[in-house]
């Protein structure tokens, strides 16, 4: 599935400050100085995915990877409408972005494009968990605090790492009121940001299976923590492969393992900006 998007014909490349002005891929990105904290959270946002689809380190996005960075921030665009927008965003026509390219274009066309739900989005397609166990991370003792920059748990992956604070970007987005906490409207506006696209109610559902103390809210380590394990669970729907995401049953899809059916891919998102694929059945040995 693919959103016809408006595809702007010129660009011109904003000029922030940054307080270290010399690039460095091994070291966590600042956002430039002097920006709004909703835009800062977009920064991050987008320097989170960045990282994710750089697979090869190299601190720069070629073609494919940046389609699929653009899935995995939620504009599914096909593939040719992505490199038509690349070829604009790409001044210097080297071929490749830079992370600080990249996330500046983010921030522009964000601001001038709203992420939209592909017009076939089939109702009732979403996967609501039937339980949810949140997972023990340890955050070193240190206490929650709104109010200074998020660290991921102690001890999890570099691409784990980055998921959490991809969370964090579009959580501190939303949270409008900067209380720390969303409701249940935000969430479901969090779950759009990040290419989650459903029904209000489903949403509703979801959060409801997440607020396991029941006060109607979500703090950000909730939040954090939950979209994780739901990024694993649930790929988004929309890339190229297809409706399907990995086998949701006994199985994984298309491995074959004796003597279990795998069920059929749930309708989802692309788990890495890599192309969903079909789960099928595993045969019967």
């Amino acid at each position: 599935m693919s959103v016809a998007y408006n595809i702007p014909t010129s660009y011109q490349r904003p000029a922030y400050n940054y307080a270290v002005p010399a690039y460095d891929r091994m070291q966590p990105f600042q956002a430039p100085m002097g920006v709004d904290p909703a835009t800062a959270g977009q920064f991050q946002q987008a320097s989170a995915v960045f990282r994710q689809m750089d697979h090869d380190n190299s601190g720069q996005l070629k073609k494919k990877e940046f389609h699929h960075a653009l899935q995995s921030l939620g504009y599914m665009m096909s593939e040719d409408d992505a490199h038509r927008l690349m070829d604009v965003v790409d001044t210097d026509r080297s071929g490749k972005l830079s992370e600080r390219e990249f996330c500046e274009w983010f921030v522009h066309y964000r601001q001038q494009t709203p992420i939209q739900a592909p017009s076939n989005m089939q109702p009732g397609m979403a996967f609501i968990p039937p339980s949810y166990q949140p997972t023990q991370y340890n955050y070193g003792g240190q206490p929650y605090n709104p109010m200074v920059p998020y660290q991921p748990p102690m001890g999890v992956d570099p691409q784990t790492a980055q998921l959490f604070m991809q969370a964090s970007a579009v959580f501190r987005q939303h949270d409008q009121d900067h209380s720390g906490k969303l409701k249940k409207k935000e969430f479901y506006h969090a779950l759009q940001s990040l290419g989650y696209f459903m029904h209000e109610h489903d949403a509703h559902q979801l959060f409801d299976r997440i607020d396991q103390d029941h006060s109607d809210k979500l703090n950000e380590r909730e939040f954090t923590e939950f979209y994780v394990f739901y990024k694993r669970s649930a790929p988004m729907p929309g890339m190229a492969g297809g409706m399907g995401g990995q086998g949701m049953g006994m199985g994984q899809p298309g491995m074959g393992q004796p003597g279990m059916m795998g069920q059929p891919g749930m309708m989802g998102q692309p788990g890495m900006g890599q192309p969903g694929m079909m789960g099928q059945p595993n045969p019967m040995y």
